[in-house]
């Protein structure tokens, strides 16, 4: 491609970042403890790697760097992401696609912000060939091991667990697949596609963080102006789809003995709802259900190679023998 056909990048965009009125905003809307300068060349950095983001309405790029800086976050990759979608600025018959930016907050944005308020947080998927046990009541506790090097497989659920630094205490939630997919269907670029597992951590940890005794308003609008990124409709709070809300229920039951909490789901906190569907067509298992079909598949294989050997020895080697 020669130069006169690749698209020209808008011109003048490092020189806004530059200019006195764009930095006195940022130095305005920056948490104390963001340095500037820092900020400013975390953000040309990643306007310089990411092409489309030049390519993108110009408005809605400074928009979502000022919205990073509110977070008082980088958009550097691990704390959030400047993420590029397309929308419909025309008619349903005649359609115009513009693209457009939004700032994401991804677990390290999530984690960084609970730190500075006394609580370290961990959030992990779960996949099916894991091992996976939840005990809820007075004594509750997660374990989670993986398979040694090996494949982990579809994802099945996902869990968080934050610890208060000062008490000790240990808050924590998980939540089946099926739900975790159903929000991924309202969220707008690609990127909940392209890294599941950093989405699925980040949904489940910004819905633990609604239990975490926590008064802060600094990361309560933080995951407001995120719960934004979602289209969603003015009908309230999404709902759980069918399938979800059974996988929900077996492993609530199963973490508690088989009695049922019968808890109301929650997704999206302080959002608008709307039916939606699940993409995942299978019928999720429940973590005790899917280690008993690990150990039978583990046993069948024993005794077929048992047997095995017991033939290669009566119909082989045995005869040479003789």
């Amino acid at each position: 491609m020669t130069k006169q056909n690749e698209p020209a990048a808008p011109e003048g965009t490092f020189k806004n970042f530059d200019s006195p009125k764009f930095q006195k905003a940022l130095q305005v809307t920056l948490p104390k403890d963001v340095s500037l300068n820092r900020f400013t060349q975390i953000c040309k950095r990643m306007v310089a790697e990411k092409p489309e983001l030049l390519q993108a309405d110009r408005q809605s790029l400074f928009q979502a760097i000022q919205r990073a800086a509110q977070d008082g976050l980088y958009p550097d990759g691990r704390e959030g992401i400047l993420n590029v979608y397309k929308v419909n600025v025309g008619t349903s018959q005649n359609k115009q696609y513009v693209k457009k930016v939004e700032w994401q907050i991804m677990i390290g944005g999530i984690r960084k912000r609970l730190a500075r308020v006394g609580f370290d947080l961990t959030a992990s998927e779960v996949c099916e060939n894991d091992t996976y046990e939840e005990r809820r009541g007075d004594d509750a506790q997660i374990v989670h091991t993986l398979p040694p090097f090996g494949e982990r497989g579809d994802f099945i659920g996902a869990y968080a667990v934050a610890r208060n630094l000062e008490t000790g205490m240990v808050y924590r939630d998980s939540e089946a697949i099926e739900a975790l997919w159903a929000i991924r269907e309202l969220s707008r670029g690609g990127w909940a596609h392209t890294y599941p597992g950093e989405f699925v951590r980040k949904v489940i940890a910004k819905r633990l963080y609604k239990s975490l005794p926590i008064i802060d308003d600094f990361i309560s609008d933080m995951i407001a102006r995120d719960n934004e990124n979602y289209d969603l409709d003015d009908k309230g709070a999404p709902e759980v789809p069918e399938a979800a809300t059974r996988a929900q229920e077996a492993a609530r039951k199963a973490a508690n003995g088989g009695e049922s909490e019968n808890p109301a789901p929650e997704l999206i906190g302080e959002a608008r709802s709307r039916k939606l569907r699940c993409r995942s067509s299978h019928r999720s298992r429940t973590p005790r259900q899917q280690n008993l079909l690990i150990n039978v598949k583990r046993l069948i294989g024993w005794i077929l190679m048992f047997f095995g050997i017991v033939a290669i020895i009566d119909w082989i080697i045995l005869p040479l023998l003789r």
